[in-house]
């Protein structure tokens, strides 16, 4: 909807302007963060992302995210279920990684700033 696609648009826009004006360090902890919250949303909710349940909000029907895009982008359900499925997991070990990095330079920084005294 509408909605969506507009609020997706401003988040975008905020991740790139973050990505440009903000220190590594901050960065691997918002990519460490996002990787956490987009797989555990991936694998928290597989029964729905997977099934073929339709559910109901104030009285209307709808369906799984997976559906609605099928509908609108084409390919089966399936396929973007897996889809997200597969992007979660690869954003969980990205911010994995990059938290791993974010340690290991605030050492290396904190190293040379007391080798420098």
């Amino acid at each position: 909807n509408e909605f969506g696609i507009f609020v997706l648009s401003i988040e975008g826009v905020v991740l790139v302007l973050c990505g440009w004006l903000l220190p590594a360090v901050i960065l691997d902890h918002i990519f460490s963060f996002l990787g956490v919250a987009c797989s555990m949303n991936a694998i928290e909710d597989i029964n729905n992302l997977y099934g073929s349940q339709q559910g109901y909000v104030n009285g209307e029907v709808f369906q799984t995210d997976a559906h609605q895009v099928s509908e609108y982008w084409g390919n089966d359900y399936i396929f973007w279920a897996t889809a997200w499925l597969i992007f979660g997991l690869i954003m969980t070990f990205i911010g994995i990684a990059f938290a791993r990095d974010a340690r290991s330079i605030s050492a290396n920084n904190a190293a040379l700033k007391s080798k420098q005294q």
